[in-house]
């Protein structure tokens, strides 16, 4: 089978023909030639004849490698005569321009056997497609020494040359990269290596086909003994997901068979008589194809084997060019700081996105590359210094913080009743009465004692008016609703009714209060303000690595402000992503009235309830229908809509327990459960809310436990079925 093959050669460096032969350069004209073929005539020349396409080159100069090469008389008189000139007979030369250029063939044979000794497989390949005569020389089997001491020196694990290839053909297929047919080099390519034969998508389809689709119809004994692919090349084929099941059936059916080795078997079997001679003739090409598999299979070997050599190649070689660079940058004072890089975000440190590229290139460091780099280097360090001292700015007055305030502040919200709605600690910090005391004292001495204790006692009151103010903006949808617009004053005990139901625009989750203190959608990560990218396009200068990241403001709270972001604290603010779901107010008063409650009945209370209704309007589905369904008001409420005719009354039944509890689909009322707690400390939702209060706010297992008890927590929703009515 055939598949995508990567060659990973390492070519080393080669010395040109000019180096080699300084002595001949000296008396030729100043023409230059390149191992591809081109060539480029001084302006007093005559000009050159239209140049063929790179298509009509290959195509000319692979043809005599399209067949396997036999000594003929002109090559068995090459390494007899002492230039390539000798070697060729007149005919062979025929009619010579007058500015031909005879460089090669002036050269020694010996000297000229010497140079290929250092080309690559590959450049002989080049080489050969610049002039007849070299081609002719080096398609003969009396160079074929030059091509297998090539092959060894690039890749002395690879298999020998088949019996099928000569050398030239062995060296086109296992390290040319374009496709054989179109010559196409972008894309990707298959080397089918059964069939000797490295293809593109397009021409392997062609080259390719089913069995049903080959040209004639081929004997089915033959089909264990031609290049099969059952690779993926067409676009369908490609976006089709692996499945385990499929797999191996899906393998067979797009597998496609070599068209011309197919045909060339067939004539040859068909020209074989007799049952007898058919089977000794199948028995020996299964003998070839048994070699033909195990030298494809060694290649692939091979393949793989170098493709592992180049990626630790390559690992070295950057693991090589950070060391460098790292030494470069010491011996200019940025040690430090490259040790640092890792914990600067793209944001802190945005010239980190094009100099890592530079950092974990594949190559070695030369000192010209350096040059190029190096201000763009420096530039990044100068940002990872800045970035450096703001973090170590900030986990100063963070920890300050903790330890003024962190434990005064607990004991606050242990004094509070369970589920109590209080600030953060950082928002609890900006309080001016506890920021300017922080903030004046320099970070690296110890606060004066007593200095904060004013701020300290304004805790509560500074809690009492952060609660007033969210229960404020939650009054403010409310005095949306048709019964409370136009009153100035509410009471703060509206938002506990049943029946004002918030709801999230994003991911349209119900709440109530307080829960809707708690919802994950409406808090928001502290962010540092961007900082402007200067204009200034003058050189760096070394010097000016002392710059700092401390705010320029003079506002008190300025250096608490710009820690912000690393103190992992959130706030609430949901902006437009809350509203109050009217619709569920007016259908739960419905439900209240019929049921003769009053409507200020707190939600906690009907949530305990939690009665099975039925809907009577137009928003239930079961309206429609014959049958008659009922499901719990926690679930029901859900369908809610808002009417076109605002005329609510007798939008739902109450149905007692005793009915439904016995028909299928019936559940009792489940007690709330909790996914997530909120810390009061920097209002995150945690999973494992023990650990997190140990592990980032230093607490004791006893102040942990009582935490816990009152920790403001999100109830998980419950789905209930509808139960069909009698």
């Amino acid at each position: 089978m055939s598949g995508r093959v990567r060659r990973e050669h390492t070519f080393t460096p080669v010395r040109t023909l000019f180096h080699l032969l300084p002595t001949f350069l000296s008396t030729k004209k100043s023409l230059f030639i390149d191992l591809r073929g081109r060539k480029q005539r001084m302006p007093s020349q005559s000009a050159p004849t239209r140049p063929k396409s790179k298509r009509a080159k290959i195509e000319q100069s692979d043809a005599s490698a399209t067949k396997l090469i036999l000594p003929t008389e002109d090559s068995k008189l090459a390494l007899s005569h002492g230039t390539l000139t000798g070697a060729m007979s007149q005919k062979a030369l025929g009619k010579q321009p007058e500015h031909t250029f005879n460089f090669f063939e002036e050269i020694p044979l010996d000297i000229l056997g010497e140079i290929f000794y250092f080309l690559a497989p590959i450049e002989l390949l080049q080489l050969a497609r610049t002039t007849k005569r070299l081609r002719e020389l080096l398609m003969s089997s009396s160079s074929t020494v030059y091509w297998k001491t090539a092959r060894q020196a690039i890749a002395p694990e690879m298999p020998p040359c088949p019996e099928g290839l000569s050398e030239p053909q062995y060296a086109n297929l296992m390290f040319s990269d374009h496709c054989h047919k179109c010559f196409q080099e972008d894309g990707d390519l298959f080397m089918h290596v059964e069939a000797y034969v490295q293809l593109c998508d397009k021409c392997s389809l062609e080259e390719f086909k089913r069995w049903k689709e080959l040209p004639e119809e081929v004997d089915g004994a033959l089909a264990e003994l031609i290049p099969a692919t059952s690779e993926k090349l067409t676009a369908a084929e490609r976006k089709q997901a692996w499945e385990k099941a499929n797999a191996h059936w899906r393998s067979a059916a797009r597998t496609r068979f070599h068209v011309k080795t197919a045909l060339s078997l067939h004539r040859e079997y068909k020209k074989v008589r007799g049952v007898k001679k058919k089977a000794e003739w199948l028995e020996n090409q299964k003998a070839l194809w048994q070699k033909t598999e195990e030298h494809a299979n060694a290649c692939r070997i091979h393949f793989q084997d170098q493709r592992q050599k180049e990626k630790l190649r390559k690992s070295k070689a950057r693991i090589q060019r950070r060391i460098e660079i790292e030494e470069r940058l010491g011996a200019l004072g940025w040690r430090q700081e490259y040790n640092y890089r890792g914990r600067c975000s793209l944001q802190e440190a945005p010239s980190a996105e094009l100099m890592t590229k530079a950092l974990y290139a594949e190559y070695e460091l030369s000192d010209e590359e350096w040059e190029s780099i190096r201000d763009g280097m420096i530039q990044w360090m100068q940002e990872v210094r800045v970035t450096r001292e703001y973090h170590e700015r900030s986990e100063k007055i963070l920890q300050r913080i903790k330890d003024k305030i962190g434990p005064t502040y607990l004991a606050y919200i242990l004094a509070q009743h369970p589920n109590p709605i209080v600030p953060s600690l950082m928002e609890v910090a900006m309080m001016d009465d506890l920021a300017a005391p922080l903030e004046a004292t320099p970070l690296d001495e110890e606060l004066p004692e007593g200095v904060l204790d004013a701020g300290l006692a304004k805790i509560p009151e500074f809690a009492a008016n952060w609660k007033a103010n969210l229960e404020q903006s939650l009054l403010n949808l409310v005095r949306a609703l048709p019964d409370y617009a136009g009153k100035e004053e509410i009471s703060m005990d509206v938002l506990s009714y049943a029946s004002i139901m918030f709801s999230c625009r994003r991911c349209e989750e119900l709440m109530s209060y307080p829960t809707v203190l708690v919802h994950a959608c409406f808090f928001k990560e502290y962010q540092r303000p961007k900082q402007r990218k200067s204009n200034n396009k003058e050189p760096l200068n070394v010097a000016e690595a002392t710059t700092s990241a401390e705010p320029k403001s003079t506002k008190v709270g300025a250096i608490i402000c710009d820690a912000l972001p690393r103190s992992r604290s959130r706030f609430w603010k949901p902006d437009t992503l809350l509203y109050l779901k009217e619709d569920i107010y007016h259908h739960t008063n419905s439900l209240l009235d019929r049921r003769g409650l009053s409507r200020t009945t707190p939600a906690e209370l009907l949530f305990t309830l939690n009665p099975y209704v039925q809907g009577l309007c137009r928003c239930f589905p079961s309206t429609r229908k014959p049958e008659r369904k009922a499901t719990r008001w926690s679930q029901a409420i859900k369908a809610c809509r808002r009417h076109r005719s605002d005329d609510y009354e007798g939008c739902f039944d109450f149905i007692e327990t005793t009915v439904v509890e016995h028909r299928p689909g019936y559940q009792e009322n489940q007690a709330p459960t909790w996914s997530y707690s909120q810390c009061p400390f920097c209002h995150t939702k945690e999973w494992q809310f023990s650990n997190h209060l140990i592990a980032r706010h230093n607490l004791t297992p006893g102040e942990v436990a009582a935490c816990q008890q009152h920790a403001l927590r999100e109830p998980r929703e419950v789905a209930y079925e509808y139960v069909a009515l009698p």
